[in-house]
C-alpha cells in the first residue's frame, strides 16, 4: 500500500473513530498533571500520529519502513511494550501505566503502578 493512501487512511479512520474511542475525561486528568506522558502503542506510527494533539510529550509506536513509496517492513511493539518501560525505568524513579490489557512483564518491573482505564475515575 503506497505511504500517501495510507496516511489518508489513518486520519480519515482516526476521526471516525476517535470522539467514540477515546477517554477525554482520563485524558484531561492526565494532561493536567504536571509529569511526562508518553504513549506506547503497537500501532503504526503512520497511526500514532493522529494522537499528537492529544497532549502527550512523545508517541512511541511500531515504526514502518517504506521503498519507493511503498509499505516495506515495519517493527512491531505488541509484546515489546515493557522493554520501552524498563528504559524509561532508568530516568524516572516512577512509572504509572494505565492500560486495559497490560504485559506481564510490566509486573516485574519495579516502581510500575499499572492501572486500567476502567477502574479510574477523574474529575477536572
Amino acid at each position: 500500500m503506497p505511504e500517501k493512501l495510507l496516511r489518508e487512511y489513518s486520519i480519515k479512520y482516526y476521526n471516525q473513530i476517535g470522539k467514540k474511542c477515546i477517554n477525554y475525561s482520563l485524558l484531561g486528568c492526565i494532561t493536567s498533571l504536571i509529569s511526562k506522558k508518553i504513549l506506547i502503542t503497537a500501532s503504526l506510527d503512520i497511526i500514532a500520529e493522529n494522537f499528537k494533539s492529544l497532549g502527550f510529550d512523545a508517541i512511541i509506536a511500531s515504526k514502518t519502513y517504506y521503498k519507493k513509496g511503498r509499505l516495506h517492513s515495519f517493527t512491531d511493539l505488541y509484546g515489546k511494550k515493557h522493554r520501552i518501560v524498563q528504559a524509561f525505568k532508568k530516568q524516572y524513579k516512577e512509572i504509572i501505566i494505565i492500560e486495559d490489557s497490560p504485559e506481564q512483564e510490566y509486573y516485574k518491573i519495579d516502581n510500575v503502578r499499572i492501572l486500567s482505564p476502567k477502574h479510574i475515575r477523574c474529575s477536572i
